[in-house]
C-alpha cells in the first residue's frame, strides 16, 4: 500500500509542475493572437486616414505624385478590406467635381463599418 500513497505523490508532483506551464502556453497563445487582431485593426485604421489624406491632396492638387499616391492608397485598402465600393475608381475621374466629398464620405462610411469598433 506504501507504494500507492508514493505514486499518488509522484503523480500530484508532476501534475503541479506541469500544470502551470500548460496554462501559461495557453493564455500567451490566446494573448498573441489577440495582438495581432489589435493590431490588424489599427493598420485598417492608418490605411483609411491614408486614403482620406490622398484624396484629399488629389482634389486640391491633380499632380502625377498626387495620382500615384491616391492609387497606391486605394491599391492598400484592397488588402485589408473585403467590399470596397464601386465608386472607389471613379473617385479619381471626379476630382474636380463639386459632389467630389459627398463621395469619399460615403466611401469612408462604407469603409468604416468594416473596421472593429473598441
Amino acid at each position: 500500500m506504501e507504494w500507492f500513497s508514493w505514486a499518488v505523490a509522484l503523480i500530484l508532483l508532476i501534475s503541479s509542475v506541469v500544470s502551470p506551464w500548460i496554462v501559461n502556453r495557453e493564455n500567451n497563445k490566446h494573448q498573441l493572437s489577440l495582438k495581432k487582431l489589435d493590431m490588424y485593426e489599427q493598420e485598417k485604421r492608418k490605411f483609411l486616414e491614408d486614403f482620406i489624406k490622398s484624396a484629399t491632396n488629389l482634389h486640391l492638387n491633380n499632380t502625377i505624385g498626387a495620382i500615384d499616391k491616391f492609387n497606391y492608397s486605394v491599391n492598400c485598402l484592397y488588402i485589408y478590406f473585403k467590399d470596397i465600393p464601386q465608386n472607389i475608381t471613379t473617385l479619381q475621374e471626379n476630382y474636380n467635381n463639386p459632389n467630389f466629398f459627398n463621395e469619399l464620405t460615403n466611401i469612408v462610411q462604407a469603409l468604416s463599418e468594416q473596421i472593429a469598433k473598441e
